[in-house]
């Protein structure tokens, strides 16, 4: 803890860092050897360095670093639960109801064994990524649940190419790089008069990071829906 002396008033920091060559986590909340559960952040070592301990310097710093960031990732990098990087990425789409980030202990075990493949920055809730150390989107598969609009669309374009949706079910069914494939029911009021009362739902695992790239570098989801579909040689 330091105390700084401003003109108007005594301002008091509480910071702790933990750190190797490497990583830094860095918290400027209670003291985690009282409260287990704190916020704190994860970045480079030799971010906070040149702040040779002063905790006033090292909030400056950290508050640099994070500019440098995506502009949906206005966040310093933590450490997340091995259940919640699973979750990412198998997973995402559907709400994630655990612990998201590792206790200090756990956090400070992994940055000696230097095991840094869970320091992260979550912009999952800004564009639907976790990046990692080079502010590059961490692969995932893509959740798929609504894709009514984009069969009808493929539809009128290739008016005589159109599929049956139990035909582009089976195609989904027999494709490796589809996962936990099911109908889900369309609610009636948002039903057309075409007899389709039913959607797939899956996740599409794609084959490589490039293709992950390609589908994630879209402009919107509808447009990454068409590359999915593309690949999934549904049309």
């Amino acid at each position: 803890m330091s105390i700084l002396y401003s003109k108007e008033k005594i301002i008091t920091i509480k910071c702790l860092v933990e750190s190797n060559d490497d990583w830094s986590l860095i918290t400027f909340d209670d003291d985690p050897n009282v409260k287990e559960e704190i916020s704190y952040y994860a970045i480079p070592t030799e971010v906070i360095s040149p702040a040779q301990g002063d905790p006033e310097k090292i909030s400056e710093l950290t508050d640099k670093f994070s500019k440098t960031f995506p502009k949906y990732s206005p966040k310093k990098f933590s450490v997340i639960t091995e259940e919640y990087y699973n979750h990412y990425t198998f997973k995402f789409g559907t709400y994630y109801e655990g612990k998201r980030k590792e206790l200090w202990k756990d956090a400070v075990e992994l940055l000696y064994k230097k095991d840094y493949f869970r320091f992260i920055i979550d912009s999952s809730s800004g564009d639907g990524y976790f990046y990692d150390k080079n502010i590059k989107k961490i692969y995932r598969r893509f959740f798929i649940d609504e894709i009514i609009s984009q069969i009808r669309m493929q539809e009128q374009r290739h008016k005589d190419k159109s599929r049956p949706l139990k035909e582009i079910f089976n195609c989904l069914k027999n494709n490796p790089q589809v996962f936990d494939l099911s109908l889900k029911e369309i609610p009636y009021y948002n039903r057309d008069n075409d007899g389709i009362n039913e959607v797939p739902i899956f996740y599409f695992q794609p084959q490589d990071y490039n293709q992950f790239f390609e589908i994630s570098n879209s402009r919107d989801s509808f447009e990454s829906n068409e590359k999915i579909f593309k690949y999934l040689n549904i049309y």
